[in-house]
C-alpha cells in the first residue's frame, strides 16, 4: 500500500496534525487506495490519510485562507464517518447539507463515492474516522445510539444522513493527542489505530445527540474550561486570548463568544485574577509598587494603580496602608 520510501518522506515532510506520523500523500498509490483525496497541488502536504479494509483515516490541517476552499474526498466503499472539527468550519454535503463548527463532533453515513467540503475562510483543521459498511450492524449492536445505521440499506437508507452530533470534550482531546506517540510502521500500525478507535468509539458514541434534540449550549462547556485554564496560567507574561483560544483548540472568535454575557471578557479575567494576586501581595508583604506591577505583568506602575483603584476603590498605597495597619512604605516608581 505504501512504498519503501515511506519513512524518508515522514521525516523530510513537515507537517504538524495528530496524524504526523504518517507518510507524506504522494507515497501511497492512488491505484490502490479506497480513500482518495483531490485537492490542489499547493495543499498536498496539508493533509494525511490512512486506510485498511476497515477503517479510514483521514486530518487536513490548511493554513489561513482569505477565500473559502474547497476539497473532495472519493471513496470506494460506503463508511459511517466520524467529523471532529477542530478550528474553522463550513459545509459538508450531506443529505440535508451540514454545516460544521469548530469544537464539534459529527457523525453521518454516506452512499455517494465522492463527498465536497467547502471549508470557510481562515484557519482549518478536521479529523476523520470511516467505519465502512459491513461493521455498521455489529457496531449498532453495541451501541443503542446507532441502531437505525444497522438497519440501514442502499435502497432504503432515507434522507437524513447525519446521525447525531456532540461537543468535543477534554477526554476526545486526550485521546488525539494520545496520536503523538504513533509512530509508522507497514504491519501493525493498523491493528494500533484499530485499538485506538474503540476508545474514540467510546468517547463518541455514548455522547452524541440526535439532530432533533434540543442543541446543548457548547458555549457553556467551553466557558468553564477557558476560565479553569487562565486560573491555572495567568501568572505566565504571554497568556491572552490568543494563547488561551489555541490552548482550547477553537478560534479567537468562538472563545470570545463563549465569554459573551459573562462577568468578565477573557482578557477582562486575566486582569482580574492578576489584580486579585497583586492585592494579596500588597496586604503581604513589603514590595514597592513598581515590583509588584512588573511581577503581575502590568505595563506600568501607572497602568496598575489606576486599574486597582477603580476595581478596589482606593489606590495601592491607600489599600496597603488600611490592610497593614497604616505603616507605610515609599512608594518607588
Amino acid at each position: 500500500m505504501i512504498d519503501s520510501s515511506a519513512r524518508k518522506n515522514v521525516e523530510t515532510k513537515k507537517y504538524n496534525g495528530y496524524l504526523t506520523f504518517l507518510p507524506s500523500p504522494d507515497t501511497i498509490s492512488q491505484e490502490e487506495s479506497s480513500l482518495t483525496v483531490h485537492i490542489d497541488q499547493a495543499s498536498q502536504n496539508d493533509y494525511r490519510k490512512y486506510h485498511n479494509r476497515d477503517f479510514c483515516w483521514f486530518e487536513f490541517k490548511h493554513a489561513p485562507t482569505e477565500r473559502p476552499y474547497q476539497f473532495k474526498i472519493e471513496t470506494k466503499d460506503n463508511y459511517l464517518w466520524i467529523l471532529i472539527q477542530l478550528l474553522g468550519g463550513g459545509k459538508v454535503e450531506i443529505t440535508p447539507a451540514l454545516y460544521v463548527k469548530d469544537g464539534m463532533v459529527y457523525c453521518y453515513h454516506l452512499y455517494d463515492k465522492e463527498k465536497n467540503f467547502s471549508l470557510d475562510s481562515g484557519k482549518s483543521w478536521l479529523f476523520m474516522l470511516g467505519i465502512a459498511e459491513s461493521h455498521w450492524p455489529n457496531l449498532a449492536a453495541e451501541y443503542p445510539l446507532l441502531q437505525d445505521i444497522g438497519k440501514l440499506g442502499t435502497d432504503g437508507m432515507g434522507h437524513k444522513q447525519l446521525v447525531g452530533q456532540t461537543a468535543i470534550q477534554a477526554k476526545l482531546m486526550a485521546a488525539l493527542d494520545s496520536l503523538s506517540r504513533f509512530e509508522f510502521r507497514p504491519f501493525s500500525l493498523s491493528f494500533r489505530l484499530a485499538a485506538w478507535n474503540l476508545r474514540l468509539f467510546n468517547l463518541v458514541f455514548q455522547e452524541l445527540k440526535s439532530p432533533a434534540t434540543e442543541k446543548e449550549d457548547h458555549n457553556i462547556t467551553l466557558y468553564h474550561k477557558a476560565t479553569r485554564y487562565i486560573q491555572e496560567n495567568f501568572r505566565e507574561e504571554s497568556l491572552n486570548t490568543a494563547v488561551v483560544a489555541d490552548a482550547m483548540h477553537v478560534s479567537v472568535r468562538k472563545l470570545t463568544r463563549s465569554f459573551e454575557k459573562r462577568p468578565f471578557t477573557v482578557t477582562g479575567y486575566i486582569q482580574e485574577l492578576r489584580l486579585m494576586l497583586a492585592r494579596d501581595i500588597l496586604r503581604d508583604s513589603q514590595d514597592t509598587i513598581a515590583s509588584i506591577a512588573f511581577g503581575c505583568h502590568f505595563s506600568s506602575d501607572k497602568h496598575f494603580s489606576r486599574l486597582f483603584k477603580k476595581r478596589f476603590g482606593q489606590g495601592p498605597n491607600e489599600y496597603r496602608l488600611a490592610m497593614q495597619g497604616n505603616v507605610s512604605f515609599k512608594y518607588k516608581r
